[in-house]
């Protein structure tokens, strides 16, 4: 039979040396020792990965987005025939080099894994020494969609990551309707999200949706929405802006109970892809940027308001925004409304700031098309703030 333990030997040894009153003492001891010990193996497989440098970049990239590594996962999950794919093709957009790294990393979570599915070690044991940098690949909707190409034989870290009923990434989908069914909540979110000062009609969002599906148009407006399980828990506005060859966000917004999953993230960067695919449209090899308006903190209601415009300042900048140097005012939205104060901050793809005559001309874009209104009032407010901002670039 060999040296075959199992927790029935070691119940009837027990019995016969120490007798039935003390028996569940000795299986309590042996089964805390086997449980020490396991922890320390997963403790010292641990260390060995916090030491591994490439396992180190590998997650500093995922943790920051970093659009090299997140251009080449999606290539690769959208191209997993890598023998049918034109190689040329191929070096613009995948680095060969750390995507090996990055399949690495994920074979290291695949052996992780299997020491559970197949080895001595529980999901909780597992979960408790490496649950953090599992959710971080599992919970990344980019990843997920690579981890669930068949070629690739991640199945066990997908099965693995539904069995403990992880926060599976959220649904982005373009709304190609203004009466889409999803809108009604989303709506009652922006409500509830923005101050009346700063929010267009909905209506005019909605036309914005439908007048974007008109056929031949070089960029345009887009809407799109995050749902998981069928619901819709956020969404993102964004406009491309040709002559510029940039991308304006108007707004951006996840359900209270959703955050803290990424899934703002994922809807900036599913709207970096569709600026990017405009871009193409429109005779350029991709968008060379973004531009935010986020509300200032000296404007808050009270400590609680100006705390959460703090936190998407911050959440912005770890995107890797930066504030522009200008005083920045968005015009009203409807006659007999003020102006409000807004920071204007920019992504750019690489990492150049605007000089002042590109930031002259991006504000003029943006207030020629953006803002652009037949209300007489509104027309004039949206000259004098663009004055304003040109006239206040430090």
């Amino acid at each position: 039979m060999g040296n075959i333990v199992t927790y029935g030997n070691i119940i009837k040894l027990a019995t016969l040396i120490v007798g039935t009153i003390t028996v569940w003492t000795v299986v309590a001891t042996y089964l805390k020792d086997k449980y020490t010990e396991k922890i320390d193996i997963l403790i010292q497989m641990h260390a060995k990965f916090i030491e591994n440098r490439d396992f180190h970049d590998i997650r500093y990239k995922i943790d920051r987005w970093d659009d090299e590594l997140f251009k080449s996962i999606k290539y690769d999950t959208e191209n997993p025939d890598n023998d049918k794919v034109d190689k040329e093709d191929e070096a613009k957009y995948v680095n060969i080099p750390l995507m090996g790294k990055f399949n690495d990393y994920l074979e290291f979570f695949l052996l992780v894994v299997n020491l559970c599915e197949k080895g001595p070690f529980t999901k909780k044991e597992i979960d408790r020494i490496f649950g953090y940098y599992l959710r971080l690949i599992t919970e990344n909707e980019v990843i997920w969609s690579y981890l669930n190409v068949e070629k690739y034989q991640f199945a066990d870290i997908v099965k693995y990551a539904k069995a403990l009923d992880y926060e599976i990434p959220a649904d982005i989908v373009e709304i190609k309707s203004g009466s889409d069914r999803f809108l009604k909540p989303l709506f009652e979110l922006y409500d509830r999200s923005f101050p009346p000062l700063v929010r267009e009609d909905s209506k005019n969002i909605r036309q914005s949706i439908n007048d974007s599906n008109i056929k031949g148009s070089v960029g345009g407006f887009h809407f799109l929405a995050a749902s998981v399980k069928g619901v819709p828990v956020g969404f993102i506005t964004l406009t491309y802006l040709p002559v510029e060859n940039l991308g304006f966000v108007g707004y951006v917004v996840v359900n209270e109970k959703y955050r803290g999953r990424h899934i703002g993230r994922s809807l900036i960067g599913s709207a970096k892809e569709a600026l990017d695919k405009d871009a193409v449209k429109a005779g350029k090899k991709s968008c060379r940027g973004v531009l935010f308006e986020v509300e200032t903190e000296d404007l808050a209601e009270n400590e609680n308001d100006k705390e959460v415009r703090q936190k998407r300042i911050e959440y912005f900048e770890k995107l890797g925004a930066g504030k522009l140097p200008v005083d920045y005012w968005q015009p009203p939205m409807r006659s007999n409304e003020p102006g409000v104060k807004l920071h204007l901050m920019y992504y750019s793809n690489n990492k150049v700031v605007p000089k002042k005559d590109e930031l002259v001309s991006f504000l003029n874009t943006v207030y020629d098309v953006i803002y652009a209104s037949e209300d007489v009032s509104i027309s004039a407010a949206v000259k004098k703030y663009r004055e304003m901002a040109v006239n206040s670039i430090r």
